[in-house]
């Protein structure tokens, strides 16, 4: 398995532009998955940087609808297959003060390509690769209640009902690969623990303890607990994004050598 940062919120290097945002190149076995595409065309500038073929894809998978992970869907080719969920292109928003709102989603104009392929709950794209979106509370959640999605034509607090999880299985490891993890990363991974019937042995992508509006990080205690619990697991994660500075800074300091930080331009061999 060999995953290439091409977009995260900081770089390995001047030569690689960084921003706010997260996708990933993963080279499997029989696969090469583009996981998530960042807020513009930066990942197809990294992954040439990168000496990337982007006309290998096999596969492309887009977490959720917020635009730092599927705005760069405007600069990708048709022809590759697409899986997001049904409700990505629902409008998403974020409430701030004063009743001032921002737009998170692609502009409603965007037409799918006829590659798209729409997906809810489990999806099953092959042996060794699965998607997931239903993912249950089983762990208390951070609020994120300034998060928005229109449902039936209702502005309403998004569930991320949308938000999707991949799981992939090669060589009997399972390496879990999350965007934001807006579900919580333990019920997100409590789920995919499930699906498998054991532990994960690697878990990638954001898990969403910094809001990145305001610059907060989320509460010590509880970034310290949920640090706890997932120490207490086999599994070696690779986080950044949204995960936060500060917010990995703690994490490191319980997980030690079971964390390792997600960069722009970063090669991961494992």
């Amino acid at each position: 398995m060999k995953v290439t940062v091409l977009v995260e919120n900081s770089t390995i290097s001047n030569k690689f532009r960084k921003k706010h945002g997260l996708s990933l190149y993963i080279e499997s076995i029989d696969d090469s998955i583009l996981f998530d595409l960042g807020p513009n065309k930066l990942y197809r500038k990294n992954a040439k940087k990168l000496d990337v073929d982007l006309d290998k894809i096999n596969h492309v998978v887009i977490s959720h609808g917020h635009i730092d992970h599927i705005g760069g869907l405007k600069y990708l080719p048709t022809t590759f297959n697409t899986y997001i969920h049904e409700e990505t292109l629902n409008p998403l928003y974020a409430s701030l003060k004063f009743g001032l709102r921002i737009k998170l989603s692609l502009d409603n104009k965007y037409k799918l390509g006829k590659n798209v392929i729409l997906t809810n709950g489990l999806y099953r794209i092959s042996d060794r690769l699965q998607l997931f979106s239903d993912v249950f509370d089983l762990y208390n959640n951070n609020i994120q209640d300034y998060l928005m999605i229109v449902r039936d034509g209702k502005l309403i607090v998004d569930d991320f009902h949308h938000e999707q999880n991949l799981l992939i299985n090669e060589n009997n490891k399972y390496f879990l690969v999350v965007g934001c993890a807006h579900k919580g990363i333990l019920n997100i991974i409590g789920r995919a623990e499930e699906l498998i019937g054991s532990e994960l042995d690697y878990v990638f992508g954001g898990f969403h303890l910094t809001n990145p509006l305001l610059g907060r990080t989320d509460n010590q205690k509880d970034i310290f607990a949920l640090a706890e619990k997932l120490k207490a697991k086999k599994t070696i994660y690779y986080t950044g994004h949204c995960t936060g500075e500060k917010a990995y800074k703690m994490l490191k300091s319980v997980l030690g050598q079971q964390l390792h930080p997600l960069s722009t331009g970063k090669v991961i061999e494992l």
